[in-house]
């Protein structure tokens, strides 16, 4: 097994939710490696280290902890965006494409007159006396 995976039952060791059956191979792996054995030790002696430190903290720390994580993680996401300057990228497109469609419907109402749907289509051109002959030719 990966030693990784050994340090990590040692650390579920130290907490109490190790399994019987990966305990057992975790004694049988501490035998076999000095270097698991160790770690071991390094462990307790973290744990015991840990268990006797009396720190206090001030009232509101952990509020105020929790208001500056917010604030990273706000501001974090603002400036990680994938393509900053789309917003602006998009308001140039879309102004310019706004202009050419006003420009477009000047134009057949200039060309035809008024703005019905026929004359936006192109179909004002074609009367009814015509309209087979324009069906039946063949491009």
């Amino acid at each position: 097994m990966k030693t990784g995976t050994f340090e990590k039952w040692l650390w579920q060791l130290v907490d109490g939710t190790l399994s019987a059956r990966r305990k057992s191979k975790l004694e049988k792996a501490l035998n076999e490696s000095t270097a698991l054995s160790q770690k071991q030790g390094e462990i307790i002696r973290l744990q015991t280290l840990l268990a006797n430190d009396e720190s206090r903290f001030s009232p509101g720390f952990a509020s105020r902890t929790m208001e500056r994580i917010r604030q990273q993680q706000g501001s974090l996401s603002l400036h990680t965006e994938v393509l900053p300057d789309f917003q602006k990228a998009f308001n140039r497109v879309f102004i310019t494409g706004v202009a050419a469609a006003a420009l477009l419907i000047i134009g057949f109402y200039l060309t035809s007159g008024n703005l019905s749907v026929e004359s936006l289509i192109g179909l004002d051109q074609f009367s009814d006396e015509n309209l087979i002959s324009y069906l039946l030719y063949e491009f």
